[in-house]
């Protein structure tokens, strides 16, 4: 049975106020939920508008219900909203939704509308709030523009829409199903162990640095090396979604660095890089970034403070541009490559090993294979392997023939799905975002 607007209306209406909350919300008065038939209105009206098309763009657009005179007139990016209210309203259909899209950037700029006397609504103008809102999960280092405890409306294709409170989803329509805000692989406990020795030889590394450094260091918390490599997963991620051509990630187990023979019998790798450090520079960056803060944060002084990397994404230091920017452009160069036919494959220490992957073998012998239904893979349901695709197939066959591997699969319409092999069971995590690697 199908789910519609009306029924994502009921869903939000059931947990606006304990929705929980993602990124900076402005504290700027009460919680602002419109009255149930402008809830059921707005919502359909986006539907509807999500239906149709701008010649062969798909609609993409962010819709506040928001006062304009709650907006300061004098702020904007890229610490604040910047307000433009026409001079005339304009009635809230689809036509008009489709028509302003075109012009109001899905990163940059919501639609503002507002419930008009009569009770109804209208648009009364455009809020740009520059990209820097979606930075932070993206992995960039930026404070982001706070947005205020209102509710925003994502359209992001056909039919599916999320309804957020400021920053935080509460509800989802998608393919005809109304959900919340679900688990992400990235908040388990087994996919942040899978790098723990790396984490612990990098943080080795630093230690050796600190010690032999001129300057007092400040002391960083242990943490932030693993937040740092889960920003980088989610960010290339991100950017392949958003190329919409999907691809493969394959993460080796790092004893496979350099694919034995044990690995080669199922994985052909027809662009493959030399053992160069070159291919490492994952680590070199993240060994930079560390140091980097030490020192910076070290001038400072209050050494009986542990800096965490709250404290380094609202840090304004310039000398944290250069290893910004080369983190950004390393996950932009691996999201590029899946764009070839076959995987993208590195080690569990980001080593990249290569890509175009191709994994060899017979996918027909696949062990049974499971889907999550918790963090942990403790609560699984059967997957019917004979309804997906290859990707999924050879990413199934790879992880069961080599323990300890990791597939990420990114399908054409967005979804990913994370794969391995945990004990004697294939297990597969269907990746539900709280965010805007939902988009």
């Amino acid at each position: 049975m199908h789910s519609y607007p009306k029924d994502l209306a009921d869903f939000v209406r059931c947990r606006w106020d304990t929705c929980p909350e993602f990124g900076e919300v402005c504290e700027s008065g009460p919680l602002r939920l419109p009255a149930p038939h402008v809830l059921d209105d707005l919502l359909s009206v986006c539907y509807q508008a999500s239906l149709l098309r701008d010649e062969d763009r798909v609609m993409r657009f962010r819709v506040m219900a928001l006062d304009p005179h709650e907006l300061p007139a004098d702020a904007g990016p890229p610490v604040g909203l910047h307000r433009l209210v026409f001079t005339e309203p304009l009635n809230f259909n689809e036509f008009e939704l489709r028509r302003l899209s075109s012009g109001a950037d899905f990163y940059r700029t919501l639609i503002g509308v507002r419930t008009q006397e009569a009770g109804g609504l209208h648009i009364w103008g455009l809020v740009h709030s520059g990209p820097y809102w979606a930075s932070k999960v993206r992995g960039a280092q930026s404070v982001g523009t706070p947005l205020p405890d209102s509710l925003i409306v994502w359209i992001t294709g056909p039919g599916r829409i999320t309804v957020c409170r400021g920053a935080g989803v509460v509800g989802i329509l998608n393919a005809g199903k109304v959900f919340g805000p679900m688990f992400e692989v990235f908040d388990s406990t087994w996919l942040p162990d899978v790098f723990k020795r790396h984490r612990e030889a990098l943080w080795r590394r630093h230690a050796a640095a600190r010690a032999a450094a001129k300057t007092p260091w400040a002391t960083l918390d242990p943490k932030m090396a693993g937040v740092v490599g889960r920003h980088s997963l989610r960010s290339i991620i991100s950017t392949i979604r958003d190329a919409r051509h999907g691809g493969v990630l394959l993460l080796l187990p790092h004893e496979q660095r350099i694919t034995p023979a044990a690995v080669r019998r199922f994985l052909s790798i027809k662009y493959e890089f030399a053992m160069e450090e070159s291919r490492d520079r994952f680590q070199s960056l993240m060994l930079q970034l560390l140091n980097a803060v030490a020192a910076v944060f070290g001038e400072r002084g209050n050494p009986t403070h542990m800096i965490t990397w709250d404290d380094y994404i609202h840090s304004s230091s310039r000398r944290f541009t250069a290893v910004n920017e080369a983190f950004l452009e390393w996950t932009q160069l691996v999201a590029a490559l899946a764009a070839v036919d076959g995987a993208v494959v590195l080690n569990t220490g980001f080593e990249l090993i290569g890509f175009g992957g191709m994994i060899l073998g017979d996918f027909e012998s696949i062990s049974p294979v499971f889907r999550a239904l918790d963090l942990e893979g403790t609560k699984v349901e059967p997957v019917n392997v004979n309804v997906v695709g290859s990707r999924h197939r050879s990413a199934y066959y790879m992880c069961d023939k080599v323990p300890g591997a990791i597939a990420v699969v990114i399908s054409q319409d967005g979804a990913v799905t994370f794969v391995t092999k945990k004990g004697d069971s294939l297990i597969c995590w269907d990746q539900i975002a709280n965010n805007i690697l939902d988009v």
